[in-house]
């Protein structure tokens, strides 16, 4: 009886050691998950693109548990974008197949073309464990990102072991994270795309953006007024303008080589003559295949160049006959002289004096 009574002290003096390590344990993690949601709120509102902020938030989830894959799908600005960061290499189908659940999630056209997959290494990237030919859907994390109450990206993760609750918790701070910065960023861009377009409305020059297959992407008042005059107001695209504009080769040429062209003439049809200056656009750093055109009506200018070349040719003409008039002139006077005093020797001879007269 006292050893059991011995045995049941010790029981319940070990039970509340046990309760104070579990909910020291679980304090401990708390704490490093509020820690790690305050670097990812701190390095967020240091971004400034949605690449930045994307990198900012896989880096803090690396951190927290070991990942295979964190996927971002996103759809901005009308763009479609996928980018992985992976500590395995993965195969192409796989990535394929994440991107595609990713766009069923989001709602993206089963029919568009497959965005583009970017791919990024982790720190802990290990080339050693294989390629991941395949994925279990059960151990997927997939977290919306939400903006104004709208998907506009997601979060997909795919961790190397379980993952429990803390981390879920995580997952969706920083989904969180993402949806308040990315509004934060997207409505800066929409501020200053609005202020660029109040600017391009006040230009006198047409300024129109393509995409690479010269489907017209922006147009300002001028641009959308010369494509009413072209009968080009309900066309999609600027490609019968540039046939119109005679510049084909000089649009090949820059999507050839990449390189800007300023100051090419064109001429429509009737006397309207414009300057034209085509440039690639870039986004983010890397070549998008997208084209600047902008026109500048230079039909008065030519006109008086024109006239001030006819002016000048005038002016020449005019040099150039006085000068022969002026060689003329010197002889022809010596000539009138000898005449005159032949005129006075001829005395009565009236033929003579006649002929003289005529000089």
């Amino acid at each position: 009886m006292v050893e059991e009574s011995k045995h049941g002290h010790s029981e319940s003096r070990a039970r509340p050691e046990k309760q104070t390590n579990a909910a020291e344990t679980a304090l401990n993690a708390r704490t490093r998950e509020l820690h790690l949601i305050q670097t990812l709120g701190r390095l967020a509102a240091e971004t400034q693109t949605p690449d930045e902020l994307f990198r900012a938030t896989i880096s803090i989830l690396e951190r927290a548990e070991e990942l295979d894959l964190a996927l971002v799908a996103s759809a901005l600005d009308g763009e479609r974008e996928v980018v992985c960061f992976v500590s395995r290499p993965f195969d192409e189908g796989v990535l394929g197949r994440l991107a595609r659940y990713a766009g069923d999630l989001l709602d993206w056209p089963s029919k568009a073309p497959a965005p583009s997959i970017a791919q990024h290494e982790l720190d802990e990237f290990d080339r050693q464990r294989g390629v991941c030919s395949d994925f279990d859907e059960r151990q997927l994390i997939t977290v919306p990102v939400l903006r104004r109450d709208r998907a506009v990206a997601c979060l997909v993760c795919l961790p190397a072991g379980q993952t429990g609750e803390a981390q879920l918790r995580l997952l969706y701070s920083a989904a969180n994270q993402l949806g308040v910065h990315l509004d934060r960023i997207l409505t800066v861009r929409e501020r200053e795309a609005d202020r660029f377009r109040t600017i391009l409305d006040a230009m006198p020059q047409p300024v129109v953006t393509t995409d690479a297959q010269l489907r017209i992407v922006h147009s300002n008042r001028s641009a959308d007024l010369l494509l009413e005059e072209m009968e080009l107001g309900e066309e999609a695209t600027f490609e019968p303008a540039v046939d119109r504009l005679g510049i084909r080769s000089v649009v090949e040429r820059v999507q050839r080589d990449g390189t800007a062209v300023a100051d090419d003439e064109a001429t429509l049809v009737g006397e309207t003559m414009f300057s034209v200056s085509l440039s690639p656009l870039r986004t983010s750093g890397r070549q998008s295949g997208d084209l600047l055109f902008v026109l500048t009506d230079v039909s008065e200018s030519r006109r008086m160049q024109q006239r001030l070349a006819q002016s000048e040719k005038m002016s020449s003409l005019g040099q150039m006959i006085s000068g022969t008039a002026h060689e003329l002139n010197n002889p022809l006077s010596s000539v009138l002289g000898y005449a005159q005093l032949l005129r006075l020797q001829a005395g009565g001879d009236e033929k003579s004096t006649h002929r003289l007269e005529l000089l």
